[in-house]
């Protein structure tokens, strides 16, 4: 029986390897060996002592042993090693991947000492993540000082405190920002006020200023903040009428050290458009780095005329005051005036709307401009 037994093994593996195929668990392998079982097929490379080094290779070498071999390799306690011999010396890697017992993987690295060690440049197509986020637009990667990382702008600024004209009959309101302790910089967004319109023409918005500042220069901040050009109780006689947004600003020392000065928006009161500047000043200007923007300019309303059987009616409208930089819609929409047809009498169909905080311009008919704005980012 026994005999019956081994001459049936010899007539199969005959018949499996009529084909130069080697089947382990199948009589039909489909490659030169194929280990088939119903649920998992394990292959162990084994040596006799953990010191001993068991390794498998991956050839394509001729007879001539030109080509290369790919080796993956178990080295005593190291882990698994992939590394490449070859008759091109370009092709020879001692360790092109480690990975660790402990899970650590190297990138020509036999010592990874985190989860992921690559020695030399890394290219990545897609996106980088980091907590599942791979940020918005412009962002940069910063670490959060406590071994995480996230996604920020370049200027990110954790708090932030804003200073705003708060309707007083005063032009301009002033402050002074305390630096908190362990503060290194920080940011300044200055907006000037925006001009007033009067019965012609709207007006253009103020200036703009965004600035960020080192703690080696910073000493007493001084803040300025400007009044819109007109306010209501400009109405009632008191106040200023000046068509001219107040200017908003930022000293710092006791001498003016560096001063960033944001003009308020004018009216138009020529073809050419009128609108808010700006400028930096003092012995630190070369110590910070800064960007201004000149207020957008308003407009004039434009003339419609419509025949009468004493004549003509002429309309004006689409007068919006100037927005704001960085500050879309705070131009105040325009209103419209009509005159007879003596063109004496005006009649106020709708009022022009008062240009929006920070510094937008105001729109014709008679408004008065937006305040201006100071933000200080640490």
């Amino acid at each position: 029986m026994k005999k019956l037994f081994i001459l049936l093994q010899i007539l199969l593996f005959t018949q499996v390897t009529n084909a130069q195929n080697v089947g382990i668990g199948t009589n039909t392998p489909t490659t030169r060996l194929e280990i088939k079982t119903p649920q998992k097929s394990t292959v162990k490379i084994s040596s006799n002592n953990f010191i001993d080094t068991s390794q498998l290779i991956f050839s394509n070498r001729n007879t001539a042993n030109q080509g290369t071999d790919m080796q993956l390799t178990s080295n005593r306690e190291s882990g698994i090693r992939v590394s490449s011999s070859s008759d091109l010396t370009a092709n020879n890697k001692d360790t092109i991947m480690q990975i660790t017992p402990t899970g650590f993987v190297g990138i020509r690295t036999a010592a990874p000492q985190y989860p992921l060690d690559v020695k030399g440049d890394m290219n990545v197509t897609g996106e980088l993540k980091t907590n599942g986020s791979g940020g918005s637009a412009g962002n940069v990667l910063r670490s959060n000082g406590n071994g995480t990382m996230s996604w920020a702008g370049k200027e990110t600024f954790e708090n932030f405190r804003v200073y705003r004209n708060q309707g007083s009959t005063n032009t301009i309101q002033s402050f002074i920002f305390s630096l908190p302790a362990g503060v290194t910089k920080i940011g300044v967004e200055i907006w000037g006020g925006g001009g007033r319109s009067n019965v012609i023409s709207s007006a253009g918005s103020g200036g703009y200023i965004f600035a960020i500042i080192p703690t080696t220069i910073l000493g007493t901040i001084n803040i300025n903040v400007g009044a819109g050009a007109g306010c209501f109780v400009c109405l009632s006689g008191t106040g200023t009428l000046d068509y001219i947004g107040n200017t908003s600003s930022v000293t710092i020392g006791s001498s003016a050290q560096l001063l960033l000065n944001v003009e308020g928006g004018t009216i138009m009161s020529s073809p050419a458009i009128s609108q808010g500047g700006f400028s930096a000043s003092g012995s630190a200007v070369g110590s910070i780095s800064y960007y201004g923007i000149e207020g957008s300019g308003g407009k004039f309303a434009e003339r419609e005329y419509q025949n009468s059987p004493t004549g003509y009616f002429l309309f004006l409208k689409n007068a919006n005051g100037g927005d704001a930089p960085t500050r879309p819609a705070t131009g105040g929409k325009s209103g419209s005036l009509q005159y007879n047809s003596t063109g004496t009498t005006i009649i106020v169909n709708s009022e022009g709307g008062r240009g929006s905080e920070p510094g937008g311009g105001a729109a014709f008919p008679n408004a008065s401009g937006g305040d201006g704005q100071v933000i200080v980012y640490w």
